[in-house]
């Protein structure tokens, strides 16, 4: 048994490490600029992780319903929740991104952050937040593709984006420079966009990991079995939101704290946040 959970477990742990990473890739990279760039990457974390912690429930609430039902050997129920999660995906990322969007232009402001960081934030968290259905469908879908013992394929694709993410980081933030590798020199373009370059990639990135997560699920034999197609079931859906929403307030509770302590530190100037 305990050889079971660590071979389950150990891909989804680099994954959750890898996921973590990517918001710490965006402000060490941007750091090359200036304290004011990396405050204003670093300052809209916790409300990020606030919005995309109900995800992280309902991703949980999906892998506790289909791992019962394979585990009964209900394949029709597991099915039924695989496509399920397509209309969880695309209910959650509609309403958390509408979210996002609309409380982008006054966060930093709520936040107490400096005048001179407050446009560069606004414009990493509004751009970040555009993709959010794909956000939802990298959770949601990773954690239905979890639910069926796979843990492996969600952590792939989880270090793909992260390296497209790094890679688009390295062209978009910095302008055009020339690099030296002994006697040769290479000219490397630059988009010189700063923290709006670090967005874009970010962003990029989600929209790929969302992408190749629904492929991923697609592939699974659950996702086809199901006949009812992708109408609603109102069973398997308040079974996964029975166990996600409180996992959702608890995460909220967290997050609100952290939002509350950014906020505490914002006020103490932008090299305190940097």
């Amino acid at each position: 048994m305990l050889r079971t959970v660590c071979m389950l477990s150990w891909p989804t742990v680099l994954e959750q490490a890898l996921q973590t990473g990517a918001q710490y890739v965006d402000t060490a990279m941007v750091g090359r600029i200036g304290m004011q760039a990396s405050a204003a990457v670093g300052l809209t974390a916790s409300a990020m992780w606030l919005i995309t912690g109900p995800l992280a429930a309902i991703g949980m609430g999906v892998l506790s319903c289909i791992s019962k039902a394979i585990g009964a050997e209900d394949r029709q129920k597991a099915g039924i929740a695989c496509n399920q999660t397509v209309l969880l995906t695309l209910a959650t990322g509609v309403l958390f991104g509408a979210i996002a969007l609309g409380i982008s232009p006054f966060l930093p402001d709520w936040l107490g952050a400096g005048r001179e960081i407050r446009r560069d934030a606004f414009r990493y968290f509004f751009i970040t937040s555009l993709p959010m259905v794909f956000r939802a469908a990298a959770v949601i879908f990773g954690a239905a593709i979890r639910a069926t013992g796979n843990t492996r394929t969600p952590m792939k694709i989880t270090a793909i984006s992260l390296l497209v993410n790094i890679s688009l980081n390295y062209f978009l933030i910095s302008p055009s420079r020339v690099l030296f590798l002994g006697p040769l020199r290479f000219h490397i373009w630059g988009g010189g966009l700063g923290v709006t370059g670090a967005a874009v990639a970010t962003a990029l990135a989600y929209v790929l990991n969302g992408v190749l997560m629904f492929a991923a699920l697609r592939r699974s034999p659950y996702f086809r079995i199901c006949g009812e197609g992708l109408r609603p079931c109102r069973p398997v859906i308040a079974e996964c939101l029975g166990v996600g929403l409180p996992a959702a307030g608890q995460r909220f509770i967290i997050y609100v704290g952290h939002m509350l302590f950014t906020a505490m530190v914002a006020r103490l100037g932008t090299l305190a946040v940097a």
